[in-house]
Order: C-alpha cells, then structure tokens, then sequence
C-alpha cells in the first residue's frame, strides 16, 4: 500500500498606552461671598468619563508552517502503515507447457490496477512453496513476459516451486500507474506476494528473487513483508538507498527521467530526510529473513561494491545474511555459473521455505 521525510519567532505587541486621567482645572476667583441666610446651592461634581483602553492583541506564533514532506505516502514508514493484497491470482492462459510444470498468463490486483505477468506451476497436487521472480530493468517499449525473469523462474519449477514473475505496473499488458524512484514496482511485488495464498497449489511459504533492478525492489518487501516473505535472494541488486540509485542512473543512463523526478521531490542534497526515509536501507533493523547475495566483480552495471557494503550494514544489524561473490563475472550470469548460483538458490529455498507451513 514512484513507500514513497524536509525543511521544516514572534514578540507580542508593545502594551498599549493607557487612558489619560482628567486633571482638573484650578481658576484663579475672588475670595468667596460671606455666608448669607440664604444656603447657596451645593457645587456641581464634575464627573471623570473614562476611554475604555483597546484591547492587548493576543500574541501569535509567527513562525512559518513546515513544508510537507513530497515524498510523504512512499516513505518505509507510511509504506508499512497500509495493507497489501487484492482479489487474488488469476492464471489464464497457456503459455507453455512442460513435464515439470506449465507455464499460465497471470493478471492480479495492485491498488486498483491490473498487473500481468508469468506463473509457472508445477505439475501435481502440491502444496508447493513459492517464489516471487522480480525482473530487472528491460525497456518497456521492447519487454515481453518474462524478460530477464524465464530462466531463474523455469529452473525454480523444475524444482518443485511455484515461480511467478510479475510485468510490473506500466510493463507488458499490465495498467500503468504512479512509480516514483521504483516504489510502484516494489508495491506491485508486495500485493502479489500477499495473495499468493489464493492459488490452490500454494503452500503458504513465500520467496522472492530479484535480479538488477529487480533486487532493488525486492528490498521493499525484505523491511516491509516480514511475516509474509520467508527468504530474499538479492542478485546483482540496486541498491536500497533511493538517493544512490537516483545519482546512478542519471549518470549512466537516463538523466532526464530523474531531473523530473527531481523537479518533483527535491534532489538528494535538498530532500535529504525524505530520500532517507523512502529508502530500505535505512531500515534494516525490520528485516526478519534470511538474506542470500550474489555479484560478479566484473558487474559493469551495478557495483559490486553495493552487494558487500549491505552485506556489511546487514551483518551489522545482527541479521543471517550469506553473500557469495563470483570473481570476473558480469551483470548477468550466464553457463556453469548460472548453474552454480541457480544450485545455491535452491538450496536456501528448500532450507528456509520446504520447511515453512
């Protein structure tokens, strides 16, 4: 539920001056009559009519009000104050189909919008755990269903998992719909991730995996989903410090897109506390799974150095967080190293999610 913190004297009045007092006027006369039989008449009074003073102005506080915060409604905090899920899975459909497992067209509910995507479930009965596939960046105009998510997703199949892989909002058939610094995304992954429980097939066990991109929304639901996803694997991940991955890609790829995101919300340097609190990084202290991290140090596209600093600030925080670095390796990993990282994957999901009702 592009969640989504800011730059946030008075003296009073001087007293009023008081009402004069009337002085009376003394005249200079002649000594007075001698008294006679007749009384003289009693001296007139002269009477003191008062100006009522104005009233003391009530001090004000001038000082001026805060600024909203324009990233409020995506920040961790506002993000952890909603619900998530939907009407549930839909499978359409078919797109493919195996021995293991068939591959179905899925359509699901995201805050109103319909979001497309991949399910692969495996042939069977089940109950069978699942896991989430968040694919990394592919250009909307030339994306197809499963881009940069079909192999991880069919290796988990054959293995006896659900592997679902969402377009994402604006991706694919799916409705396009707000997507500041990638929090959509992450919201969409979120509301698949609580209705997993819809497919008959599901065992209630819920992973995610996210490649590039796709590892940078997955970190959303690592602070957010505690009690929801049971097991992360970040691979070649962005990083979860809004601010870093805004300086990235205006530098790399697209600065356009992030000057107006900018024009919006500030840059870094002038919205510091907001990007701060938008950013999962700086909530580390709610991760409650297990953590598994793979980079190549040849990455020319996501640092390597991203993966061991979170690795880092997770072993920190008192987190179970295994992180395995994969010397002269690109971005994406390809052949005998595929496999290698595809074995290590299965084997934390059948640690931390076979065993999870």
């Amino acid at each position: 539920m592009m969640f989504i913190a800011v730059t946030l004297l008075g003296c009073g009045p001087a007293a009023p001056p008081e009402a004069a007092a009337v002085q009376p006027t003394l005249a200079a006369t002649d000594p007075p009559p001698a008294p006679t039989a007749t009384p003289e008449a009693p001296a007139p009074t002269a009477t003191l009519t008062l100006t009522p003073a104005p009233p003391t102005a009530t001090p004000t506080n001038s000082a001026p009000t805060p600024t909203p915060n324009p990233l409020a409604g995506w920040t961790i905090d506002d993000l952890a104050a909603r619900t998530y899920g939907g009407t549930g899975i839909q499978l359409g459909e078919v797109v493919k189909s195996e021995g293991s497992f068939t591959q179905y067209v899925m359509r699901y509910d995201s805050d109103g919008l319909t979001i497309t995507g991949l399910a692969n479930i495996p042939t069977g009965d089940g109950p069978f755990p699942t896991v989430i596939v968040a694919h990394g960046y592919c250009n909307p105009d030339t994306y197809w269903s499963g881009c940069d998510s079909v192999a991880v997703a069919d290796s988990l199949a054959r293995y006896g998992y659900i592997a679902l892989a969402p377009d994402y909002r604006g991706y694919g058939e799916s409705d396009d719909g707000p997507n500041p610094f990638r929090i959509g995304y992450a919201i969409d992954v979120m509301n698949l991730a609580a209705q997993v429980s819809s497919l008959p097939q599901a065992s209630g066990a819920v992973g995610i995996i996210g490649h590039s991109m796709g590892g940078g929304v997955a970190q959303w639901p690592m602070v957010l989903q505690p009690d929801v996803v049971s097991a992360v694997v970040l691979y070649a991940a962005m990083s979860g410090d809004v601010a870093t991955n805004w300086r990235r890609i205006r530098m790399m790829w697209d600065t356009r897109s992030q000057d107006e995101l900018a024009a919006i919300y500030g840059t870094p340097e002038e919205n510091s506390e907001g990007y701060a609190a938008a950013s999962p990084t700086s909530y580390l202290d709610r991760v409650a799974m297990p953590v598994m991290i793979h980079h190549g140090t040849a990455d020319d596209q996501v640092p390597h150095q991203w993966s061991v600093e979170l690795t880092t600030a997770l072993r920190e925080a008192g987190k179970d967080v295994t992180f395995y670095s994969y010397e002269g390796e690109p971005h994406t990993f390809l052949g005998p190293t595929f496999n290698l990282f595809m074995s290590r994957n299965i084997a934390f999901f059948d640690e931390h999610l076979r065993s999870t009702p």
